[in-house]
């Protein structure tokens, strides 16, 4: 009995071992690799079936058993679509992908629970990999400049990986820098969170920079909410808020005023013929501008384009991944200096000026602004321009309101029943190209998770959705840190700005911290609660 007893131990140890290898994997493959991601699943698996982790199933007795099979629901809605689909193999393919959503809660929450030494551990993996990542982006930053923020984060979606910082940040200011931490040691972790910062303004997203103040927003909710923090804690958190409120309404008014200038005054007396003796082209309908001077007026293209081409290596019809040409963002400079779009127009260009237009930079005050700034100018502009000329292309923002439009309009032809598993992919872009929209043609889908839930199944699996997301956290509000909550907030605020449960890699970030979180079991309540693993 003795040796058997010994044999069980020995065996617990070794499931353990490979149980903490799939979630340090797992942590670490979120913001590089999906590769490893897989793998780690994987291990996971191959623990839960060495355990026998399917005979620790309770019945529904308590609140956190509940919350956990109210989460289930996510992966069973889709599940449950397939009866109405019609695209059977891409169907299979989506529950492929949305498998994290059903095996990490249940690894989770059948295994045995972790120290918070091993959870910590866990939580340094992640650290330490987007910290990899970020230097990564630095060295593709010097090494290529790329033109396009994006293509600084090879390894991941660029608006993910800068969610996953946000949540590393957060994961180090409230769970890494305690006041009885050493000073080297919070030292260490201030620089860390400082360097962090700094690469998120990098990337330059606006929605990883929108998730990190929303965050912020509710650490600064819950030490004004919690009962614990001094009268003084307080009073800073609502300063705090209130100057966040300020900043906000700043932006909206600052947004506010249209970018239309005075079309009869701006086309009066235009004259015919450029100094080189070539005609004009004046377009007097449309007001697209820079700084207040109309694009589409003094335009001479075929001189403008050989003196262009006499100036620079980049060729004027030079297509760019945004979809437009050299040349259109040439007109768009030349605009802004207040310069007519022909040859002594390119000659009035300065060769830093060159330069500029050859990177995609479309307004000469850009150089001049910071990063911000220049984001909310060029934010501005694309709405206006938007509403003026209906055209959203290459510009992420409207491209989300276009997609909105046009998701609403889907979801609302198919209330009840929704299109099904796997089909949402091949309606949009059969109602994109049946509506005439601008985004015709392209792979795009709602950006919008909810708005994806309620194209696929209609109002009962949007309900059903909702209530998957919020009962667990309703159910265990009392487990709920500071940091989770932060967490909690921004990958809410994810399913608003993408469609983060359709690729894997959103899928697995989503279903990670959630499953950690809310279905970790506590050493407590465990039947493993006395392996000398799980001992703190």
């Amino acid at each position: 009995m003795m040796l058997k007893s010994l044999w069980s131990r020995l065996s617990e140890f070794r499931f353990q071992k490979i149980y903490l290898a799939g979630l340090a994997l797992f942590a670490a493959g979120l913001p590089l690799s999906k590769t490893a991601l897989s793998l780690s699943l994987g291990l996971l698996g191959i623990h839960w079936l060495l355990a026998k982790g399917w005979k620790h199933f309770p019945a529904v007795r308590t609140r956190e058993w509940m919350a956990f099979y109210l989460f289930l629901l996510i992966p069973l809605i889709h599940l449950a679509g397939l009866w109405n689909t019609s695209d059977l193999p891409y169907a299979l393919k989506d529950l492929r992908i949305k498998l994290p959503l059903l095996l990490l809660p249940v690894f989770m929450a059948t295994s045995p629970a972790l120290s918070q030494k091993q959870i910590h551990g866990i939580f340094r993996v992640f650290i330490a990999a987007v910290t990899a990542g970020t230097f990564i982006t630095l060295v593709v930053w010097l090494w290529k400049d790329p033109l396009d923020p994006r293509d600084l984060v090879p390894f991941n979606n660029h608006i993910r990986y800068s969610m996953m910082v946000c949540i590393a940040l957060f994961l180090i200011v409230f769970r890494f820098i305690p006041p009885e931490q050493q000073p080297v040691n919070r030292g260490g972790w201030i620089v860390l969170s400082l360097w962090l910062i700094a690469s998120l303004l990098l990337l330059e997203s606006l929605t990883g920079i929108l998730a990190l103040l929303l965050g912020i927003l509710t650490g600064l909710c819950w030490v004004i909410i919690q009962k614990k923090y001094p009268l003084f804690s307080k009073l800073l958190a609502a300063g705090a808020m209130i100057m966040v409120a300020a900043s906000a309404i700043w932006l909206i008014l600052y947004l506010k005023p249209e970018f239309q200038p005075d079309m009869k005054q701006k086309t009066k007396d235009l004259e015919r013929y450029s100094a080189s003796g070539n005609p004009y082209f004046h377009d007097t309908v449309s007001w697209l501008n820079e700084n207040g001077n109309l694009v589409w007026i003094y335009v001479a293209e075929e001189e403008m384009r050989a003196a262009w081409n006499r100036r620079s290596r980049v060729p004027y019809d030079h297509q760019l991944e945004s979809g437009y040409r050299t040349g259109d963002i040439l007109l768009r400079f030349l605009s802004s200096r207040g310069l007519r779009k022909d040859a002594n127009g390119v000659a009035a260009l300065t060769d830093e000026e060159v330069t500029l237009v050859e990177k995609g930079v479309t307004n000469y005050k850009y150089s001049r602004f910071s990063w911000m700034r220049k984001r909310v100018d060029q934010l501005k502009w694309e709405y206006w321009n938007y509403r003026g000329m209906g055209n959203p292309r290459g510009h992420s923002v409207m491209q989300r309101l276009e997609l909105w439009n046009a998701g609403l309009d889907l979801a609302c032809s198919n209330l009840l029943t929704g299109v099904g598993t796997g089909d949402v992919k091949r309606d949009f872009a059969k109602h994109l190209a049946a509506t005439g929209s601008p985004l015709a043609g392209t792979p795009l889908r709602a950006h919008n998770q909810f708005l994806t839930i309620f194209i696929a199944f209609g109002i009962p699996g949007l309900l059903l959705f909702l209530t998957a997301l919020a009962m667990p956290l309703i159910l265990n509000y009392r487990k709920m840190a500071l940091w989770f909550a932060a967490t909690v907030v921004i990958l809410y605020f994810s399913l608003l700005t993408e469609d983060t449960l359709e690729t894997q890699a959103g899928v697995s970030l989503f279903s990670f911290f959630m499953a950690f979180n809310l279905f970790q079991p506590t050493l407590k309540n465990t039947e493993y609660e006395k392996s000398p693993e799980t001992e703190t």
